[in-house]
């Protein structure tokens, strides 16, 4: 029996074996889609498009996990005032940076900042806020003090009232005569329409 040449002894270990995974890094299209999320998280964040640069952080991050990715989140976040994920990202950054990283100084105080603003807004919070088990109590306000009544408002209504009611009577009183009454009532007399 023949041995095998060498050639096909590879290539049945090859497909027998997987390769091993590589250990060098991502590849060159992976490096390039992390350079373009960055470009573009970084002309969006120019731009004060904070959510939209940190989705492009976020995305070129899962790409290349360098974790400068990382930093650039954190200030995204923190431009938007979303501090317990701007803190994440920088308490990622610090775990996953180099040792003699020049950045980890000025990360440190970052945090610390933002654990003071996270504590100051918990507490003002909490204060603002009942506990759930707490009776709400009700405060009634006093009424509001009585202002001047109708007929000291409205006094003018009184007399104006007054003229029209007797206006009224005396063209009642008028009308309802009848005409040889008025006739009598005069001196001078009336002229009779019948004659």
């Amino acid at each position: 029996m023949r041995a095998a040449p060498p050639i096909l002894a590879l290539l049945l270990a090859a497909s027998v074996f997987p390769p091993p995974a590589r250990a060098e890094g991502p590849g060159p299209d992976e490096a390039e889609q992390a350079r373009a999320h960055f470009e573009a998280g970084n002309g969006l964040y120019k731009l004060g498009k904070y959510r939209e640069a940190a989705r492009h952080f976020a995305a070129g991050y899962d790409l290349v996990h360098l974790p400068k990715f990382l930093l650039n989140c954190g200030q995204a976040y923190r431009r938007l005032n979303d501090l317990p994920r701007a803190r994440e990202s920088f308490r990622r950054y610090r775990d996953e940076a180099p040792p003699d990283d020049p950045d980890l100084p000025q990360v440190g105080e970052l945090i610390a900042e933002l654990d003071r603003e996270l504590a100051q807004k918990l507490t003002i919070t909490d204060v603002a806020r009942p506990p759930a088990e707490a009776k709400a109590i009700v405060v009634v306000a006093p009424p509001p003090a009585p202002g001047p009544s109708f007929a000291v408002r409205h006094w003018w209504i009184f007399p104006v009232a007054a003229v029209l009611l007797a206006a009224a009577a005396i063209g009642i009183g008028f009308a309802a005569r009848p005409a040889e009454a008025d006739c009598a009532s005069f001196s001078f007399g009336c002229l009779d329409a019948r004659r």
